[in-house]
């Protein structure tokens, strides 16, 4: 159970109003800091097997693998999570591409972190916009989006990179990377979007 991540994301139009009220809830903030993600493969390998290898670099430096786990809840994103941290992302990348692995995409985001109890609030800066992370355990997940005025209808269980794939496809975006300067000068109403983010229409 320890390695199980369990999340739901919602969109914020306005993060500021969203901030005060995880602070109004009782959350206390961990910091604010810039994140790069760089994903790696073989071919697509992990990708036909809706798996992730990524490197990180923010405060930390952590190597992550995701894997999906079959017959979760639908109604959160559920994944076996296995992390460690290391000391040298230039050194770490070198060791994966001797395996095989070569970086195929790139994302970037700044990110808030707060406590509460045994919940994550995760108020991330994307350079499309910003969004709410939850992430925990189911109960305590609801619970808390209601406190914060989520509707929970809106819910997304959806990956940064799934998002941006529906952002790419339907504003015609080359770039395969998920950066800030890839969005510099498009002007996206994220409204268009934010029903094909929705749990509910997740096949």
């Amino acid at each position: 159970m320890d390695d199980l991540e369990i999340e739901v994301k919602f969109y914020c139009p306005n993060p500021q109003k969203t901030r005060n009220l995880i602070l109004e809830a009782g959350a206390l903030s961990e910091g604010r800091f810039f994140e790069k993600n760089t994903l790696y493969d073989r071919g697509d390998e992990l990708f036909h097997r809706l798996s992730v290898l990524r490197l990180r670099q923010d405060k930390k430096i952590t190597l992550t693998y995701k894997e999906p786990v079959p017959g979760s809840d639908p109604a959160f994103k559920i994944v076996k999570e296995l992390e460690v941290e290391v000391n040298d992302f230039d050194r770490m990348e070198q060791i994966l591409c001797s395996l095989g692995f070569q970086p195929v995409r790139k994302y970037e985001k700044w990110r808030e972190t707060f406590t509460l109890g045994q919940t994550k609030l995760l108020l991330d800066d994307m350079p499309c916009g910003a969004f709410l992370e939850l992430e925990g355990r189911r109960g305590p997940i609801k619970d808390l989006a209601a406190r914060l005025g989520q509707d929970w209808n809106d819910r997304i269980v959806l990956n940064y990179m799934q998002i941006f794939e529906i952002l790419r496809k339907g504003e015609g975006i080359e770039s395969r990377d998920f950066v800030f300067e890839t969005f510099e000068g498009l002007t996206i109403n994220m409204e268009k979007y934010i029903d094909q983010f929705k749990a509910d229409k997740v096949e």
